[in-house]
């Protein structure tokens, strides 16, 4: 990648919570539609939620809009090689800030994502727990204690890479290490895998949804999520309930998924009119037609868009 500001900018939206192999990908296929932030500013935030469906963490992809359009009418043409200016941008927070700019511009500015941490905590044997305010200050003084005056994004980069390939979670390569002699735990793989010391994780909430797949005339009726939370934006089917006529249901199909803080559980019913209907009745109240041969137009939860697309193709024929 050169040092293309939008393509930088993008890359890093998409890999925050993102493998590498699953985000390359989206990123190729972000750039083709939209090869520009003046093209990604003017699409259609419907069109831009079905292209990263997949990813999850929709409001990366909300934001990413927002961004862009804060961009094109805001910035006058020109990007800004500040931290400050792309901190005020929705969704940006330092790491991005600091990534993009010291990537992009050489900025002296430091990005401590993750991997990042890992590496400075080994290094200086920082014991504070990730994401309190102790540990912050630490991180980042390390960081700019070691960023040096010119080539940040190189740098940057480096330890990023570093954390990503060899000081791993779990099995650290210290015999590979360019700065093991400068590292507080080096070679003690029990002190060096408890570190970053991490809070621990929040119970797992468990969530039942019922999804219920009408078809009719080549459409299948679907509602735009609009409540906050997880896949705002996206469409899915009503439940059966919200059907006042009398269908009959084949299924359901059941399946799980696991979120990050969350574990879905979903049965999915389906049904199709296939005799006498010349034309589409009222959907139930806050849904819509989507025409099934359209359905890669709108965004559906990721996660489940495999299922759902199954009865779509077989609602088809």
């Amino acid at each position: 990648m050169d040092r293309n500001p939008y393509a930088i900018f993008l890359s890093e939206v998409i890999l925050q919570q993102t493998r590498v192999a699953q985000g390359n990908a989206y990123f190729v296929k972000f750039l083709e539609k939209y090869p520009t932030v003046e093209d990604l500013a003017a699409a259609p935030l419907d069109s831009v939620l079905a292209l990263w469906s997949g990813l999850g963490y929709y409001n990366r992809a909300r934001n990413l809009h927002r961004a862009a359009q804060h961009i094109t009418q805001n910035w006058g043409g020109h990007w800004r090689e500040d931290v400050a200016d792309w901190m005020q941008l929705p969704g940006v927070g330092p790491y991005t800030a600091g990534a993009v700019c010291s990537i992009a511009f050489d900025t002296q500015a430091i990005a401590v994502d993750g991997n990042v941490e890992r590496v400075l905590s080994r290094i200086f044997h920082v014991t504070h727990t990730v994401g309190t305010a102790e540990a912050q200050r630490a991180f980042n003084a390390a960081a700019w204690a070691i960023l040096p005056p010119k080539r940040t994004g190189q740098h940057n980069q480096a330890l990023m890479e570093l954390g990503s390939l060899i000081c791993t979670p779990r099995q650290p390569k210290c015999a590979e290490c360019p700065v093991a002699s400068l590292c507080a735990v080096s070679f003690q793989p029990n002190a060096a895998e408890a570190l970053p010391v991490k809070k621990k994780n929040a119970p797992v909430k468990e969530v039942i949804l019922e999804w219920a797949l009408y078809s009719i005339l080549g459409h299948v009726a679907l509602r735009k999520r609009t409540e906050k939370g997880i896949w705002q934006g996206l469409y899915e089917p009503p439940s059966r309930e919200a059907w006042e006529t009398d269908i009959s249901w084949t299924g359901p199909n059941t399946f799980s998924h696991a979120l990050s803080h969350r574990k879905l559980f979903i049965s999915l019913y389906w049904a199709r009119n296939i005799g006498g209907a010349n034309h589409l009745p009222p959907p139930p109240e806050g849904c819509q037609w989507i025409p099934l041969d359209k359905r890669d137009e709108f965004g559906l939860p990721a996660p489940l868009s495999k299922a759902i697309l199954k009865k779509m193709i077989y609602l088809m024929h």
